[in-house]
């Protein structure tokens, strides 16, 4: 596909992302807003087009650093407000940091700038330990855990 294909495409996934179905009304996916736009069924579902270099640099594009650094500030000073209410009659309002639309806001911005991991590296003393040996290992630990619990672990010296 020629570049300037790619880009229209990837523009009008971007368009079309949370306008009305028009089927049910409901918000439009990514998957759905590039079948729209073009892609196969098959790519659109498989997370490709979120990783190729075009759809970072339109996202680049739409969500310039100087916007996400302005919402991660206002973020950042989210604020509820908790009512004390007598007999129906607000009496008092306090307005508390609301933390949980705090992390929203941030890690939403940060993975579609593709800058968050949900991946944990484990250094030190797990380097050149396969992925299947630490799961194994972690399972025998949650194993040992739960029977613990249950009280059918097995303790050293019995």
């Amino acid at each position: 596909m020629k570049a300037n294909g790619k880009k229209a495409k990837i523009r009008k996934v971007l368009k079309n992302i949370g306008k009305p179905r028009k089927s049910d009304g409901k918000p439009m996916t990514i998957t759905e807003a590039g079948i729209e736009a073009g892609y196969s069924p098959s790519y659109a579902r498989s997370g490709h087009l979120t990783s190729t270099a075009e759809w970072l640099k339109q996202m680049n594009l739409a969500l310039p650093d100087d916007l996400l650094l302005k919402v991660h500030k206002e973020g950042l000073k989210s604020k509820t407000v908790l009512y004390a209410t007598n007999d129906g009659v607000i009496s008092d309002t306090k307005e508390i940091p609301d933390r949980t639309n705090r992390h929203r806001y941030l890690e939403s911005a940060y993975k579609l700038k593709k800058r968050y991991e949900e991946t944990i590296n484990l250094n030190g003393k797990f380097t050149g330990i396969s992925d299947a040996e630490i799961e194994g290992r972690i399972a025998g630990i949650i194993s040992g855990i739960i029977g613990s619990i249950a009280g059918t672990g097995k303790t050293k010296g019995k």
